[in-house]
């Protein structure tokens, strides 16, 4: 599927909820070769901001044999150890430091980068000259990363995009070949791109439109039997927004095709239209106007749009394609199209 790279860079700018988008519109509108591009300079100008404020810092836990006493003596390791035959002691003690899990995550992806990524000379001498400003930060493989162990690790909202975006490098872009070395793909795979893009649509309309509280939500299932509804399956929307008593339920979608062909008849996919008619009419309870769903499908190269507008059991359902090789600010025209659906039905 087609897509313009720096498009790539807003979605991951909303997605992460930390850039500032106006601010950064002419950063977005540059033309990059490659993903290897992008992600290099989006982590140069995050970190270079970093660095004028200061790379980060904490405290980290130093166990080491000393001729002085600095922090709590370990007496049992003293001993085992025989450190008092060189008169020294071992030591426990917190050091203020930059070599953080963050920073080391962040160097592992330069790294990473300068050695696998196809970048050009420019960017290549930019990243070198960026990591001797983490030249006391340890050295890690990728495997050895725990980005599990970041969850609990309290750092500022720009380091949170940075982070995210190292993560989804060696989530999405790094590999092993044959031999076991590593490479970097060209491209994302579909299912990270499907949860960026889902993420992507509902973080732009919590940012734009703060009224209308766009959220991931579930759906009720519109029963009134005493059965035990647990075994029910959940019924979870991508973005739900709400103004008053109306809803609209947006459900993202990310195929190579849109549409399904039979016996030469093209139709949608028949999944994805009982997911969005079974959200409309649980989360409408018999109603009729109030609830609007939208199948919001990433274009593909098929020659015609699978874009369609529906009544069925008097809500609205709409199928629509998000054409995503445009330039950014046609792709948001056709998001602000969807958020005025709603304006609409609030007259």
């Amino acid at each position: 599927m087609a897509i313009k790279i720096s498009n790539i860079y807003y979605m991951l700018a909303y997605a992460f909820q930390s850039l500032k988008y106006e601010k950064n519109a002419a950063f977005g509108s540059e033309d990059f070769e490659n993903l290897h591009s992008l992600f290099a300079e989006m982590l140069l100008k995050g970190m270079n901001r970093q660095i004028k404020r200061g790379v980060n810092r904490d405290y980290s836990l130093r166990t080491e044999a000393l001729s002085g006493v600095r922090g709590r003596i370990d007496i049992t390791k003293s001993i085992s150890g025989m450190t008092h035959m060189t008169r020294q002691l071992i030591c426990e003690y917190d050091e203020f430091t930059e070599d953080t899990l963050q920073n080391r995550v962040i160097k592992a992806a330069i790294t990473v980068l300068l050695r696998h990524g196809e970048l050009s000379p420019r960017t290549r001498n930019r990243l070198k000259r960026l990591i001797t400003f983490l030249s006391g930060v340890k050295d890690i493989r990728p495997a050895e990363l725990r980005f599990d162990l970041l969850k609990t690790q309290k750092v500022n909202v720009d380091y949170r995009m940075l982070i995210s975006l190292c993560r989804l490098l060696f989530d999405g872009l790094l590999m092993t070949n044959e031999n076991g070395n590593y490479i970097l793909r060209s491209f994302l795979p579909d299912e990270k791109m499907y949860r960026l893009y889902e993420r992507f649509v509902r973080e732009y309309y919590r940012h734009h439109y703060q009224e209308f509280d766009a959220r991931a939500g579930q759906i009720k299932w519109d029963t009134n039997t005493v059965t035990d509804g647990s075994r029910l399956p959940i019924m979870q929307s991508d973005t739900m927004m709400n103004s008053g008593n109306k809803v609209l339920i947006i459900d993202t979608k990310w195929y190579s095709k849109t549409m399904t062909s039979y016996f030469g008849k093209t139709s949608y996919h028949a999944g994805n239209m009982y997911q969005i008619y079974s959200y409309v009419s649980n989360e409408a309870k018999g109603s009729v106007g109030n609830v609007c769903g939208v199948l919001l499908y990433a274009k593909t190269d098929e020659p015609i749009p699978p874009d369609g507008d529906y009544m069925i059991s008097g809500n609205r359902i709409l199928v629509k394609t998000l054409d995503l090789t445009k330039r950014f600010d046609g792709i948001q025209m056709e998001l602000n199209e969807i958020a005025n659906i709603l304006k609409d039905r609030e007259k």
